[in-house]
């Protein structure tokens, strides 16, 4: 799993994943991201406080270079929508044939776009419902008691969907 953007979302749904995941031998967490934040997560990893938790996860790896990481499973993008275009030319190294994409941006067209820049992939919806941000590099506050994270595919139901679905779970990310 790669995370492109780390600030409020990308940052609290990733460190949750990297908490569960960091350092399995099944399922590895990618974080991309630039500057003092990506420092500062490679130095010490990405620390997420919210009203439920506090704490620091390690991804697999930290970096400002998709190269580095290869093909992935899945990509979610948590970029700012005007970055659209830029952040999937940026990405297209961590992209195959069966690379699911799922934005979570602002924007009710969101999807559609980029099935428009990559027509022969899989790109999901998604949505999430989350107050959080970035208030320093390196760190990530949630405040409130809801975090939603919510995701389909208009094809229906397949095994990508319901595996994804169990990551998040063993993440605790309802």
């Amino acid at each position: 799993i790669a995370i492109l953007g780390l600030g409020g979302v990308g940052g609290f749904y990733g460190g949750k994943l990297a908490r569960r995941f960091g350092n399995s031998s099944n399922v590895g967490v990618y974080f991309i991201t630039r500057g003092e934040h990506l420092e500062a997560i490679q130095k010490n990893g990405i620390r997420v406080i919210s009203d439920r938790d506090d704490f620091t996860a390690k991804p697999d790896l930290a970096t400002d270079n998709p190269s580095e990481i290869g093909m992935m499973d899945y990509v979610i993008l948590t970029t700012k929508s005007y970055d659209l275009v830029d952040s999937i030319e940026f990405i297209k190294p961590c992209i195959g044939k069966k690379t699911v994409l799922l934005p979570l941006l602002n924007g009710g067209d969101i999807t559609e776009r980029i099935r428009q820049i990559l027509p022969n992939h899989i790109v999901w919806s998604g949505c999430s419902y989350i107050v959080s941000r970035k208030t320093d590099p390196g760190i990530i506050k949630s405040s409130g008691s809801y975090a939603k994270f919510v995701f389909g595919y208009d094809n229906g139901d397949n095994e990508q969907l319901k595996s994804f679905e169990n990551l998040l779970k063993e993440a605790d990310i309802d």
